[in-house]
């Protein structure tokens, strides 16, 4: 279970007119972070907890809250574009239940990835969504098909080849970004289209190796969803449920009814990888909630911690990463 500790509450970062975000994003922790994208979770009682999105690789984010999904999807973009240029990241914002996503950040055109006949950045309506989640798979075999012509086995890989000068970039051999799809609300998304479903189901699959991840955020009942969207999304930002059920549904532990505002469990995939067959929790769809009780192995990563929210001057203070720095 979650080891039920005291969270620091950060009342300096209040009292400074600081965000928690703004407050540990100058921590030694953060600046050191390793890995190809790292980003800013938040803190325990061990200190600021940072994760490399490359190795997540996935993240769904569960809250009954707008503003808490918001809020992870803007932390998440302050993180990587602090610590790269968009020749490096590139982003994906499908926003069709207009939550607000990236608004009021001063944010380049160019972080934005470019898919044929770009029109906007953040995308609200489905039959757009669709025509790009259709250019991501294209992209996605793409990739792997310059993998094979490189003779390298990952994106980042290719790109290090390309770095030392043993691959000459070229029209047939392109600089390849990292690609973070954001998709709010994204059970909905997928249960009102069989497309989006297996679209978004394939990029989870095959995403990894070429540099495309997904970060999905979803208020919908999760002991109602598939599980094969659930087993979709490795790692996990879980607010506060509603009901012992949901959070069953999303950790096979209860332990997210008891979180407090602005509290967190985070899971990793080693977390779930850990447990005894975790898909024979999953019931038709829905949670088989005397059957995870009986799950022994939820001991080891599955981490509470208070969560790095943002505030609109962070959005506004944002100064993207420059080449060559």
């Amino acid at each position: 279970m979650v080891n039920d500790v005291e969270l620091n509450k950060v009342g300096d970062a209040s009292a400074n007119g600081r965000s928690f975000f703004a407050e540990l994003s100058v921590s030694a922790d953060y600046a050191n972070a390793e890995g190809e994208l790292p980003i800013l979770i938040g803190k325990d009682e061990n200190g600021v907890v940072t994760a490399d999105l490359c190795e997540l690789p996935h993240v769904l984010v569960y809250s009954t809250k707008c503003h808490d999904l918001s809020a992870v999807f803007n932390a998440t973009i302050l993180s990587l574009i602090d610590k790269n240029e968009c020749s490096r990241v590139n982003f994906v914002v499908f926003d069709l239940d207009g939550m607000g996503l990236a608004n009021g950040m001063n944010l380049s055109d160019a972080y934005f990835w470019a898919y044929p006949s770009k029109k906007e950045n953040v995308v609200t309506e489905q039959k757009t969504a669709l025509r790009i989640l259709d250019c991501l798979v294209k992209e996605i075999d793409d990739r792997y098909e310059l993998l094979r012509k490189s003779r390298t086995h990952n994106i980042k890989e290719y790109g290090e080849a390309m770095s030392e000068g043993k691959i000459a970039k070229s029209s047939e051999f392109p600089a390849k970004p990292n690609v973070v799809v954001f998709v709010a609300d994204y059970w909905r998304f997928v249960n009102e289209s069989k497309a989006a479903e297996i679209s978004l189901v394939r990029i989870a699959e095959l995403g990894k190796s070429v540099g495309i991840y997904l970060v999905a955020a979803t208020k919908e009942q999760p002991e109602i969803m598939n599980a094969d969207v659930l087993a979709s999304f490795p790692s996990r930002i879980v607010f506060k449920t509603a009901t012992p059920e949901a959070s069953q549904a999303l950790l096979f532990a209860s332990d997210a009814v008891d979180l407090d505002d602005e509290e967190i469990v985070f899971v990793k995939d080693k977390y779930f990888s850990g447990l005894k067959n975790p898909r024979k929790i999953m019931t038709e769809g829905s949670i088989d909630v005397e059957f995870a009780n009986k799950v022994t192995s939820i001991d080891s990563g599955l981490a509470k911690l208070r969560y790095a929210v943002p505030d609109a001057d962070d959005l506004l203070r944002v100064t993207p990463k420059q080449p060559n720095e």
